[in-house]
């Protein structure tokens, strides 16, 4: 997040002064060069020149046309965030590093409003995929259209012993003792690797490999309540294209296994201590700065709206002024972290307004 200007510091707190033009584009620098992100860019403000010409042909229009390229020479190309959005008024200005995918967007209005960033969210029907067999395992990231192998796991590299003559070694009985043994190592170092992935890439999980293997992995695995199905069959030796036919049965609900993802999010953080449950427990690990996701239902509107007192600094006061969930939205935003709007009814037991933190609430105090 970059803020440029001393007067105003929030969207929700603007007066509308007109007009407010805000540009969302897809980013990615570190994938995609320089060059075509400028070009994107070049495109979205004349677009918005365009529109503030026509409806804006004032010293104020011409101010935010000036203040918009100057943001846009200001923009950080080392990033690792997917989106940006950039928004300007004539007292405004602000970058926001979003860390989801956007549709591109131009939008010249008379005030600002956080959710239409969130509404601009690209659908992102991204999974991991982990391929199981005894001797190798294989990690894929993949959507509708791909699928790339990410991580390649094979039990020669895993273990010093040889594999077609296990050794008899003390507290073995057999080498099939010996066999089983190493085969729990093995799998322990792919969950080890999907530990890691799932760092860059908190992702739905599907499981693959015969039923002897999967019933291994269960056992050993950190991340059962992670994965979303396990599908039994010998796919080890299957292309990229063979396990991306053998998946599109799989895959055509995804609605469903998005809702599945998220409650299993949901429920791990509440193990761990880190859900947030609540307008006021959540509005106050958004101020915070403390938020890795929103979770909101589309309809939800607050009954009470809090603000927090100047004072300790600590989020301890609360009174009723100012726009809630707006402020909540644009402070995770803010921090980097993600918004997901719900529909009415779909998750069902939990609360309609969640944060998913990024480390125990006890660490504020």
């Amino acid at each position: 997040m970059q803020t440029v200007n001393q007067y105003a510091s929030k969207l929700t707190d603007l007066l509308p002064v007109q007009p407010a033009v805000s540009i969302l584009i897809p980013f990615e620098p570190h994938l995609r060069s320089k060059t075509d992100l400028l070009k994107q860019l070049e495109t979205a403000v004349r677009i918005v020149s365009v529109q503030v010409h026509e409806h804006y042909n004032n010293e104020m229009g011409k101010l935010v046309l000036l203040k918009l390229k100057k943001l846009i020479r200001q923009l950080n190309f080392n990033t690792f965030k997917k989106s940006v959005a950039i928004c300007v008024s004539p007292v405004f200005e602000k970058i926001l590093y979003l860390s989801f995918p956007v549709e591109t967007r131009t939008l010249v209005d008379t005030h600002f409003n956080i959710r239409d960033i969130v509404a601009a969210r690209k659908e992102d029907n991204s999974f991991l995929l982990v391929n199981l067999s005894r001797y190798t395992t294989s990690i894929y990231l993949g959507d509708e259209r791909s699928l790339s192998r990410v991580n390649l796991n094979q039990q020669d590299q895993a273990t010093p012993v040889p594999l077609p003559s296990f050794p008899r070694q003390k507290g073995f009985t057999d080498r099939n003792d010996l066999r089983e043994q190493l085969l729990e190592r093995f799998l322990q170092q792919t969950d080890q690797s999907l530990k890691i992935l799932l760092q860059s890439y908190p992702l739905p999980i599907f499981v693959t490999g015969s039923a002897e293997i999967i019933g291994q992995y269960q056992k050993t695995s950190h991340h059962n309540k992670n994965v979303i199905r396990y599908i039994q069959g010998h796919f080890i030796e299957f292309s990229e294209n063979e396990l991306k036919k053998m998946l599109q049965p799989v895959l055509r609900d995804w609605n469903e296994i998005k809702l599945a993802h998220l409650r299993q999010r949901i429920e791990c953080a509440a193990e761990s201590g880190l859900l947030a449950s609540g307008i006021r427990a959540v509005w106050k690990q958004a101020r915070a700065h403390n938020a890795a996701l929103l979770i909101v239902e589309e309809d939800f509107s607050p009954a009470a709206i809090l603000h927090h007192l100047k004072g300790d600094g600590r989020n301890s006061g609360y009174s009723l002024v100012g726009n809630t969930l707006d402020d909540i939205i644009e402070n995770v935003l803010e921090c980097g972290g993600d918004v997901k709007m719900v529909k009415p009814g779909s998750l069902a037991g939990y609360d309609p307004i969640m944060l998913i933190e990024r480390y125990p609430a006890t660490l504020l105090s």
